[in-house]
């Protein structure tokens, strides 16, 4: 069985979401029309797993 970790908050999470989309648009450029910060990390008061989702 796979343990799964949850925790608090970080805001950190927005800021590593914001990386993500700068490196997808260098990548993809005009190509790409938008991306959004989807799941629980993207919900600054509940708790979730560490994984940013995109």
């Amino acid at each position: 069985m796979r343990k799964v970790e949850v925790v608090s908050h970080k805001k950190v999470w927005s800021k590593l979401f914001q990386n993500e989309c700068k490196r997808l648009q260098d990548i993809f450029g005009h190509q790409m029309i938008n991306l959004y910060h989807i799941g629980s990390t993207a919900i600054p008061a509940i708790h979730a797993k560490p994984v940013n989702d995109g």
